[in-house]
């Protein structure tokens, strides 16, 4: 069984898939299995997500696989990490990155981008409000079929700041 942890970068997938390894659980990243599986094309590096999901079809046993393409593997169990706008680009900026960049990121966040893409692709998928909650508590609630951080596909919205964060730039 693949359990895909997804999200725009900076929610706290490879924090939580840490989290999830340091108890025991097999974890890969999207980048390892594409560097692994030579799915990396061009100058950009970007992963071949046709071959992505034919490759993790042939996976074995319980693995839980983290990035912000997990959604675009060959799983049973998705999980879309969730995080408020504006912590987000705190997040972000704090990592260096480019405004446009960081801009780009915050909008598909707002616009629920990669939850529409892992909800088309699948039917077991939660959201998890990462905002305010530790590696911990997000690897738990991961593992814990009954924990009140999981959320059906919609529960989460930013809906509202979406005049905020498209009004700038």
């Amino acid at each position: 069984m693949i359990v895909a942890i997804t999200g725009t970068p900076g929610t706290g997938k490879k924090s939580a898939g840490r989290v999830l390894s340091s108890l025991g659980k097999s974890v890969m990243s999207v980048e390892e299995i594409a560097r692994e599986h030579g799915l990396l094309e061009g100058e950009e590096c970007e992963i071949d997500t046709e071959r992505l999901r034919h490759v993790t079809s042939d996976l074995k046993g319980e693995m839980y696989i983290t990035g912000h393409l997990a959604h675009y593997t060959a799983w049973s169990v998705g999980f879309v990490l969730r995080c408020q706008p504006s912590v987000l680009y705190a997040r972000l900026r704090e990592r260096g990155w480019s405004e446009e960049k960081i801009l780009e990121n915050v909008r598909a966040e707002v616009l629920d981008v990669i939850l529409a893409e892992t909800v088309e692709l699948g039917k077991h998928v939660f959201e998890i409000d990462t905002t305010h909650a530790t590696p911990e508590k997000v690897a738990d609630a991961i593992l814990n079929e009954h924990s009140d951080m999981r959320k059906r596909p919609g529960s989460i919205s930013w809906f509202s700041e979406v005049e905020h964060w498209f009004s700038t730039g």
